[in-house]
């Protein structure tokens, strides 16, 4: 797991007016954490990011500069309230950026799969 719940440091037995306003912050500063889990089969990497409440057309997912860097940002609706959510996981040079990368999104589960790069094969070159 890299980040923490989104309601990291609310317990259930607080206020519910607190709760509110605390996540009503949290969307003003962009201080709300995704979940996201990592999995890895035959050197692909899935990445799940935990979105409960979120509108798939409310999700963005970049790659930061130089590809070293998967983004991850969401909007999700409580009431009148827009809560953002963000989160940034690293990716392997290993990983094919480039290649056929899988994405999809279901009950409330946005899951990335990144191929494995494909190794350089050995080549002979010809002089013209």
């Amino acid at each position: 797991m890299y980040s923490t719940f989104p309601f990291y440091g609310l317990t259930f037995t607080d206020n519910i007016s607190d709760v509110v306003n605390e996540l009503a912050s949290r969307a003003k500063t962009g201080n709300s954490d995704i979940t996201c889990y990592k999995t890895e089969k035959d050197g692909a990497v899935t990445y799940q990011f935990d979105l409960p409440g979120c509108e798939k057309d409310a999700i963005q997912i970049d790659f930061t500069e130089g590809g070293k860097g998967l983004e991850v940002k969401a909007t999700r609706k409580i009431g009148d309230t827009e809560i953002k959510l963000s989160t940034m996981v690293f990716v392997s040079g290993k990983l094919d950026i480039n290649g056929d990368i899988k994405c999809s999104f279901t009950n409330g589960v946005l899951s990335v799969t990144i191929p494995p790069r494909k190794e350089l094969q050995p080549r002979k070159l010809s002089i013209e």
